[in-house]
Formats: C-alpha cells, sequence, structure tokens
C-alpha cells in the first residue's frame, strides 16, 4: 500500500476529534524531522559528491602531470594537445590548460593554440601559477585541480583541470526536492490522524504514533544519508535492499540513489581504467608501470628472483608520422603493440606503453646471471624478428620497421625503479648509436655517455641559438683544368679554445633530437644568400654541395622550405647541390622516390654520398634518379697502395660512365692520388690536398686574390648534367 493511502486511513479515524491539538503537535514535531533530515541529508551528499570529485580530480591531474612533463619541455605541442584532448573528452572535465612559469597558456587542447602565450584572467591562474605543489581551488560551478610540472629541479610550468561542480549540485537538488516532497506528502498524510484520534487517545498513541513514523520516515531518511555519506567517502557500503523492496515513494528514492551510486562506480571503474592504461594500445601506461615495477620488484628481492627490464623503442617513428600522417602511426602502434604481447608467456611478463613509440616489458629472470642473460636476449631477438614482418596498415601502405632495445637486470645493474628505467633507456640509446635495429646490455659507462649526451645536446641548443655554429667551405676541382668548379659546405660548431666539436659527435646528436632539421634549412639558406650575393658581384660562378640527413629526407615540409629558400634568395636551382648517403635514402625508402623526384624537378642535382660502402649501391642507382656519386674516401686513401681499392675505385668510376654519372672522388692527399684519378677519368676530386675546408670569409678573399684558381666560363659539369633550368 502506498504512504498517502496508509496515512489517509490512519488520519481518517482521528481527524474529527482532535483536529486542532493534533494539528499544532503534528506539525512542530514534523517540522522538526524534516529541517533536520534535509540538512543533514544535503550536507552529506554534497561532502560525499564533492570528496568524490576531489579524489577522482586529483588522480587524473597526476596521471596528465606525469605524461605533459617530457612534452613540455620538448615543447611537443602534438603530444601536449593528445594528452588535453583525451582528458577533455572525458564526462565533466570543462578545461585542461597547460602553462608556463608565467602562467601564460602553452596549450589547451586545441589544435590552432589561438590563446597561446596569453594569461588567464580569472581567480584561479595567481595561486595556481605560484604554488610549487598540487593545489584545489573551488568556486561555486568548477572544481580547480593544478599540478606544477618539474624536470629535475626546473619548474616548467604546470596543468590545470577544471571539473564541474553541475552535476554534483544536480544530484543533491534533486534529492533535496524529492526529500521535501516526501516530508511533505507525510506531513499533509499525519495531519489525518488527527481525525482518527482524540485528545484522550493522543497520550496513549502519541509515543507509538511517533515511533511509527520514526521507523517509516526518519530512519530509512538515516539510512539514506549514510549509505550517502559510507560512497562519498570510499568505505564499505551497507545493504539498502530492504528500503528498495518497499513499494512507497520511499522505495522508490532508495532504487533511484542506488542506480546513481552504480552508474558513479562505473565511471569510476572506467576513469581509473583510463588513467592507468594507454587510450590507443590499452596496454599499461607509465603510472600503472610504476606501480607494478615496484611491488615487482619488492616481490623479487623476497624470493631472491631476478627481473629483467626491457626498453624499447620503434626507429625512424617520426618519418612514418611525417610522410603516412598520425592516423597510420596510430595504427602502426597498435599492431605493433599486439606483436609484443605475443613475444613472450603471458603469465611471466608484463608490457606497457612507456608514451610515444617507447615501450616498457618486464619480465622474470632465472635464478642465475647466465641464464637471466639468455632469457633476455632471447626475447630480444624474437621482437627484432617480429618488427621486421610488414605491417599492413589501414589505409594499404606496406612498412617495414626495426626497434633498438635496451636491457638491464635487477639486481645486478640496479634495485630501485628510477635507476633500472634509466639504464634501460640508456641501453636503449646504445643501440641507436650502434645504427638501431639490435639490443644492448646495460653497462655502467652508458650512464656517463647519457648524461654527457643530455649536456651536449643543450649546449647544441644554445649554440643554434646564439649563432655559434659556422659553415666551412672545401673546393671541388675540376679533374681535367684542376680549377674550383664547386664547393661543399661543412657544419662547424667552433669553441672559444679555437677547437671545433668533432661533427661525427654532434652532427649523430642533432638527428636523434630533429635539431639537424633546423640545422639543415639554416645552411640552406645560408649558401644559397652567399652564393646569390658572389653571383651579384661578378666573382666565381660556381655551385654548392649541401648534405642532406635521413631526418630532413623524411621531413614532410622539406620541398616546401627548399622552394621558399630559392625564392626568397633568387638564387637559380642548378646552382645549388644535394648529397645523401645509401643509409638515409634506405631510411626513408617510402618517402625518398617521391622526394628525390620533386627536388629533381627544381632543377637540383641529387648525388650519392660515400658510394660504395652500402650495401644497396647498385639498386638505388637503378630505383632513384640522382646525378652522380662520390667515392667514399676509404677507396680513395688505398688506392695507391692496395689493387684491390684501385681496382674497386677504377670499377666506380667506369660504372657511373656507363650511366652517364658523374664521380667526384673524396679524401685526396697526395700528387700520387691526384695522377691516378685523373688517369681513371675521375671528373671531380676533393681533400686536403687540393684545399681543406675554410670560413666563408676565407674563401672568399681566395676568390678575390686569386680569381685565376676559379672557373670562369661555364661550369662543364652543368653542361654535362643538362641542367639548364635557370
Amino acid at each position: 500500500m502506498r504512504l498517502q493511502a496508509r496515512y489517509s486511513l490512519i488520519i481518517g479515524s482521528v481527524v474529527l476529534i482532535v483536529v486542532f491539538t493534533m494539528v499544532s503537535l503534528l506539525f512542530i514535531q514534523f517540522e522538526n524531522e524534516k529541517n533536520v533530515g534535509l540538512a543533514s541529508t544535503e550536507k552529506a551528499m554534497r561532502s560525499s559528491l564533492y570528496n568524490h570529485i576531489k579524489s577522482e580530480g586529483l588522480s587524473l591531474n597526476r596521471v596528465l602531470a606525469n605524461n605533459l612533463i617530457n612534452p613540455l619541455y620538448r615543447l611537443d605541442t602534438s603530444e601536449l594537445n593528445d594528452q588535453l584532448l583525451s582528458v577533455l573528452s572525458l564526462e565533466g572535465v570543462k578545461y585542461a590548460i597547460v602553462y608556463d612559469v608565467n602562467g601564460a597558456i602553452v596549450h589547451e587542447g586545441e589544435e590552432s593554440i589561438s590563446r597561446f602565450g596569453k594569461v588567464l584572467k580569472d581567480p584561479f591562474n595567481q595561486a595556481a601559477t605560484n604554488s610549487r605543489s598540487p593545489l584545489i581551488q573551488q568556486s561555486a560551478d568548477t572544481m580547480d585541480f593544478s599540478h606544477p610540472l618539474f624536470i629535475g629541479n626546473e619548474y616548467l610550468g604546470g596543468v590545470r583541470i577544471g571539473l564541474s561542480l553541475e552535476f554534483a549540485d544536480g544530484s543533491v537538488n534533486n534529492t533535496h526536492l524529492e526529500l521535501r516532497e516526501i516530508f511533505s506528502a507525510g506531513y499533509q498524510k499525519n495531519l489525518l490522524t488527527v481525525a482518527v484520534t482524540s485528545l484522550l487517545m493522543l497520550i496513549i498513541f502519541g509515543g507509538f504514533l511517533a515511533a511509527w513514523v520514526s521507523k517509516s520516515i526518519s530512519l530509512p531518511v538515516c539510512q539514506l544519508v549514510e549509505f550517502a555519506y559510507q560512497v562519498g567517502n570510499n568505505c564499505k557500503k551497507k545493504s539498502i535492499l530492504t528500503l528498495e523492496n518497499r513499494n512507497d515513494e520511499l522505495g522508490e528514492l532508495a532504487r533511484s540513489f542506488s542506480g546513481m551510486v552504480n552508474r558513479l562506480e562505473e565511471s569510476n571503474k572506467k576513469i581509473s581504467f583510463q588513467a592507468n592504461h594507454d587510450p590507443l594500445t590499452k596496454l599499461p601506461n607509465r603510472l600503472l608501470l610504476n606501480s607494478i615495477l615496484d611491488a615487482t620488484l619488492e616481490r623479487s628481492a623476497t624470493n631472491c628472483e631476478s627481473l629483467i627490464v626491457i626498453f624499447l623503442d620503434i626507429d625512424n617513428f617520426k618519418n612514418i608520422n611525417d610522410s603516412l600522417g598520425h592516423t597510420a602511426g596510430d595504427d602502426l602502434l597498435e599492431q605493433f603493440s599486439k606483436r609484443l604481447q605475443k613475444c613472450i608467456r603471458e603469465d611471466d611478463f608484463f608490457v606497457a606503453r612507456f608514451g610515444g613509440d617507447e615501450f616498457t616489458m618486464l619480465i622474470e629472470g632465472g635464478k642465475s646471471e647466465k641464464a637471466t642473460t639468455a632469457v633476455a636476449a632471447k626475447v630480444a631477438e624474437r621482437i627484432l624478428i617480429l618488427a621486421e614482418t610488414p605491417f599492413i596498415l589501414e589505409e594499404g601502405h606496406e612498412i617495414v620497421v626495426s626497434a633498438s632495445i635496451g636491457i638491464t637486470c635487477f639486481p645486478k645493474d640496479g634495485t630501485i625503479r628510477p635507476q633500472l628505467l634509466s639504464n634501460a633507456d640508456a641501453a636503449m640509446y646504445s643501440s641507436k648509436l650502434k645504427g638501431k635495429n639490435t639490443y644492448t646490455f646495460f653497462t655502467g659507462s652508458m650512464n656517463n655517455e647519457a648524461n654527457q649526451r643530455l649536456i651536449l645536446e643543450r649546449e647544441l641548443r644554445i649554440a643554434i641559438k646564439s649563432n655559434l655554429l659556422e659553415v666551412h667551405l672545401q673546393p671541388l676541382i675540376d679533374s681535367q683544368n684542376q680549377q674550383i668548379i664547386g664547393v661543399e659546405a661543412l657544419l662547424r660548431w667552433p669553441l672559444a679554445n679555437n677547437e671545433f666539436v668533432s661533427p661525427d659527435i654532434f652532427i649523430p646528436i642533432a638527428e636523434q633530437s630533429f635539431l639537424i632539421i633546423e640545422i639543415g634549412e639554416w645552411v640552406l639558406r645560408t649558401v644559397c644568400e652567399q652564393l646569390k650575393t658572389w653571383q651579384n658581384r661578378n666573382l666565381a660562378n660556381i655551385y654548392c654541395a649541401v648534405n642532406l640527413s635521413g631526418v630532413q629526407l623524411g621531413d614532410k615540409e622539406i620541398i616546401r622550405n627548399i622552394k621558399k629558400i630559392l625564392k626568397e634568395t633568387e638564387l637559380c636551382a642548378k646552382y645549388l647541390h644535394l648529397e645523401l648517403t645509401e643509409t638515409a635514402i634506405l631510411n626513408n625508402v617510402n618517402r625518398a622516390g617521391s622526394t628525390l623526384s620533386e627536388i629533381k624537378d627544381l632543377g637540383i642535382d641529387i648525388w650519392m654520398d660515400d658510394f660504395g660502402t652500402g650495401y644497396s649501391s647498385l639498386s638505388l642507382l637503378k630505383k632513384f634518379d640522382v646525378q652522380g656519386v662520390k667515392i667514399d674516401r676509404s677507396f680513395v686513401k688505398d688506392m695507391t697502395d692496395n689493387k684491390n681499392s684501385n681496382a674497386i675505385v677504377f670499377a666506380i668510376i667506369a660504372m657511373a660512365k656507363s650511366l652517364n654519372l658523374l664521380t667526384t672522388a673524396e679524401g685526396v692527399e697526395t700528387p700520387e692520388q691526384l695522377e691516378l684519378l685523373k688517369t681513371q677519368g675521375c671528373d671531380i676530386l676533393q681533400g686536403y690536398y687540393l684545399g681543406k675546408p675554410v670560413t666563408i670569409s676565407d674563401f672568399e678573399t681566395l676568390m678575390l686574390e686569386r680569381p685565376e684558381l676559379f672557373l670562369q666560363k661555364k661550369c662543364p659539369r652543368l653542361v654535362k648534367s643538362g641542367n639548364e633550368l635557370c
């Protein structure tokens, strides 16, 4: 029977006897209970829901802060955008903002970053910017969570997340209205009892009626209040099944409240999964990895067992994103993660996506160091084999990738999580320096190498910003008349003590950090501007050869940048040559064909550098349209003393002539080498015997003081190639 019907029968039986007295007494009693019940319910529910939002906000903000440190340090807007979008997609998130040390916006999940650099004027911003620890601020409709970002002791800025309180306030208000209606209905029903009770019977039945009302209404409401408090504080919840089984308004309220709690728990599970797993591959993320690794280390230490930590990175993944798009890159990451999970048994390993194209694996090793090393090597070899199997992407692209793997072991190499992860990262970087597509075990010297690399990379960034890098020029000599017909641009990094940082040291770092793209564009602009200046002054009419790295070749903006530089400097394209190694082409085989074709269409000659040292020289000459080859200095060096080297040089020159290609010999250091190369028909010569690399100003002085060294008529090399686009 519904509450309204029950109360109507009771009140109807006594209303004629004690109407005025019962109305007064019941009104006072009910009003007190209603006010107390409503106040306590609203307070408990609001506190519980706010605590729940605060807990989820802190967890979400901490996860996002951990994921944003490296992207903010590198100012990787793409990664920042991805991380912020994953948070903004969650229900109840009003905004997610990354700010710098001054509180200015770095990114807010908008691809165009329209408010980049602007300082927000909202009431939370100043406190969030000044705080060096996580901070929670609250307004009427928003709960703001801020978290500072540090790399080491360096404060980078922070991240703010705003969660809407509208859901919580709405839930409280709705429940408040429902309770008020229930109490009001109860009030009306209780008034009817006045008609069936007399003043004399009121003394007898008053206590019974109060107890009955308390049991029917007040006690269920208190049970709901207690249930709400337990939900908000994540305590073990008591059952409200008795209330849910009631066939009245309180039963409806209990069922509605229980459903709301179930939805909140489902939402909490979803948020927890998203906070601990990568949204793309569904693998555990760095946060969960840290937790699992700590627990595994503790267990391994207790059981005196070893643990293998593997750190791997997909080689040249940025080139795939740049050439095929981020959709193809995401597809590759999903397929790659599935292959990783098939590498080893599910009962003794853990695999996580550490970030970007980096993955981490934990494997239980053997009791002995030898057995552990064998297990790690076997897994690494299996990963390399699986990676080499072609990946078929959704858009029909078939690509082959490789991986660089670093391996470290507990307890041999370290006993705590940060140390082991750092060791594995250092070993992985060592694999990349070895040429990629290999695995390396950690050694104690690697940490020093990694630290030195970070220091050198930081100094290189400073050198770029401070314009400390220089372009030196080395003459290219026509073998027939021994006059200078061109120069090769060589990048140099001078130090304060008149010494130079070796290009063999800083060029690989520039490529690994992608600084080579910025440096390469600067070199191209510098030589083009200088050549045009010399032409305007009617000095020697020479061309300049510029080296192009594999990273630059994989840059999707390379053609646009070359066109822009040629247009702005007004230099004819035939005076610019580009030199690429076989490795640079092979690492970008998906884009190399179209990119080199576009470069050739601009009127720029392409040379294959270090020819003869790779594995696919002939196939590359056949596949790609190049205008010349540069014979590697290792063959030229030994050609006067080593018959095999001499035969290789002769064969390269003969092959080039048969293919109508020009040849340049590098590393000419003796007159005997010079005469032998001239006899064999090499077109262009380069080396210290003919001219060392000098600064641009010194080379210009040579042009002014020794004009007879330069070929004044039209360069025969240009005539031979038929490059007449200007």
